[in-house]
């Protein structure tokens, strides 16, 4: 949402699959207005039922690896198991 309002985006389209699609569905719930969406790639229990699911993410999340991307921002890597 920060980065549509920062890039001032009135005509955009917003997808996302498995987690992203829970993030597209939260941020069509906070008021994005895309032309159009796309959520793929997870139930909708998860989108109705994602209350205690935080952590679960949150641990996903940190074990994959930041890198630096050509263009000087970050890219994110490939999941690293046991880290």
């Amino acid at each position: 949402m920060a980065l549509i309002a920062r890039l001032e985006l009135r005509d955009y389209d917003l997808g996302g699959y498995s987690l992203g699609a829970r993030i597209a569905a939260r941020m069509l719930a906070l008021g994005a207005t895309p032309g159009r969406a796309f959520l793929g790639g997870t139930g909708l229990e998860p989108i109705l039922h994602a209350a205690g699911r935080g952590d679960g993410y949150r641990r996903v999340l940190s074990r994959l690896a930041l890198s630096a991307a050509p263009d000087g921002g970050a890219l994110l890597g490939t999941f690293e198991p046991g880290s």
